[in-house]
């Protein structure tokens, strides 16, 4: 039975499309990782200094939109069945483990080949990855159950724990990837056996759970949203420059949730505000290659326009605005809208960067002309891509509502696309100009054409969103 079951869980959750790019990708990366070796000091720095802030930030992601892989069939049938909560616990857990921890496993191809021949250290960073996947699983399973401010916390204490190696500090779970992976795995294997225990309580409890989210999952604000005295286009850049709203109804896994956070623009400024300061104080401590402005730009480019455009593609209220204006008209004011925010966000990296600039430190004039204008100018082209080809938001009356498949890889294109243009920026300002005046083309072709936005309109309205 638990055989049969696992395979319910995983063929309702997972196309086999996508299970078989899982499997391909896991053992190439695991291979590569343990057969290959560079001896290169600076390539290790930088991957080194990659997995961590890439492992840091899909964690503090999970946190905030982790969720228990539960989908509409559940409900009418799986839940029905006399099934022991233990055999639906490990089922549960294995399909959140592949929604989630599996990513972090991925790392070991880029990590391995630059820890040289040691063995020991080998065993230990593969342990210690395979015990990150298995507490970020866990985290994400129990997560849901938190508040905002709970999840802003966590995520702050395990995010400056996680960087503590960069300031000299090398007692942290990436410690694993800095020379200290005893400690890591010391470390994960403390934290992963509560966390464990409560995600698999969590998990055998999944219905009683759901059905507590579903009826008790409704958004209170402390502050009204009102819009007295605006047109529909000043209600639009108002909206978009006083709050960030995050909505949705399918969370990571297929998760029936609604979640519902609408905060103040001014939250988001002074979160980058700090971060920029932290930012500024190692790209000045750093003596060789600039690892933090190229590492920064990069994750701030990646970060901010994926984050602002699934924003947009998931607050169905905005979509009202269609039945006020045409639909060019209001493609074209969100977007300028969503540039403004973008920039208003940036804006303290950006300040950074150009305070660098004037002392004159390697990159970052590049990097200040990317943040401030080319990741604004991005934020259209992403909403663009995934409101195309892979819009989140499914129509709720759907058979296999929130499986996840392959044609979701397609999220990736965004990423690659910023990551390309944010390498190239800090490496020349030259290049950097250049990528502008394409986003700006670029910009311009996708605001100023009318079949443009009813195609949008057409795609969005048949993925359930109007």
């Amino acid at each position: 039975m638990m055989l049969k079951l696992i395979r319910f869980i995983l063929k309702t959750r997972f196309s086999k499309p996508l299970l078989l790019f899982l499997i391909v990708v896991l053992i190439y990366s695991i291979l590569i990782g343990l057969l290959t070796r560079k001896e290169n000091e600076i390539l290790s720095s930088f991957f080194t200094t990659y997995i961590i802030g890439v492992l840091t930030l899909l964690m503090i992601f999970m946190i905030f939109m982790g969720g228990v892989t539960i989908m509409k069939p559940d409900l009418d049938f799986l839940f029905t069945l006399p099934l022991k909560k233990t055999e639906m616990a490990v089922a549960l857990y294995l399909a959140q483990f592949l929604a989630t921890g599996i990513s972090f496993i991925f790392s070991i191809g880029y990590i391995l080949p630059y820890e040289g021949k040691n063995a020991v250290n080998e065993e230990l960073i593969v342990s210690g990855v395979i015990l990150l996947s298995i507490l970020v699983t866990s985290i994400s399973s129990i997560s849901h159950r938190f508040r905002t401010n709970q999840k802003a916390g966590l995520s702050a204490a395990l995010g400056a724990w996680a960087l503590l190696p960069f300031v000299g500090v090398n007692y942290s779970f990436t410690s694993l990837f800095t020379g200290n992976p005893l400690f890591a795995v010391i470390a994960l294997l403390v934290l992963d056996v509560p966390l464990s225990i409560v995600s698999f309580r969590e998990l055998e409890n999944a219905e009683i759970g759901l059905m507590k989210s579903n009826t008790g999952g409704s958004a209170i604000f402390r502050k009204t949203e009102h819009f007295y005295g605006c047109s529909p286009v000043k209600a639009i850049y108002r909206k978009n420059l006083n709050e960030l709203s995050l909505t949705g109804r399918v969370g990571l896994g297929g998760s029936l949730r609604v979640r519902v956070s609408r905060v103040s623009i001014t939250y988001p400024v002074i979160v980058v505000f700090f971060i920029s300061i932290l930012y500024a104080y190692l790209a000045i401590r750093e003596h060789h290659f600039n690892f933090v402005i190229f590492f920064g730009t990069l994750y701030a480019g990646i970060f901010s326009s994926i984050l602002l455009s699934q924003e947009f593609l998931s607050h169905e209220r905005a979509w009202l605005g269609f039945s006020s204006m045409r639909a060019d008209m209001y493609w074209r004011h969100i977007c300028n809208a969503k540039i403004l925010q973008s920039m208003l966000i940036l804006s303290p990296l950006a300040a950074a960067d150009l305070a660098l600039s004037l002392m004159r430190i390697p990159y970052a004039p590049g990097a200040f002309i990317f943040t401030l204008i080319t990741v604004p100018l991005f934020t259209p082209v992403s909403i663009y891509i995934n409101a195309s080809f892979n819009a989140y938001q499914i129509v709720d009356t759907d058979m296999m509502a929130g499986q996840q498949n392959l044609r979701q890889v397609i999220s990736l294109l965004p990423v690659l696309f910023v990551s390309i243009m944010s390498i190239i920026s800090v490496l020349s300002i030259i290049f950097a100009a250049i990528t502008v005046f394409v986003m700006l083309a670029i910009y311009y072709s996708l605001t100023h054409s009318e079949g443009l936005a009813e195609h949008l309109l057409s795609r969005l309205v048949e993925k359930g969103y109007i």
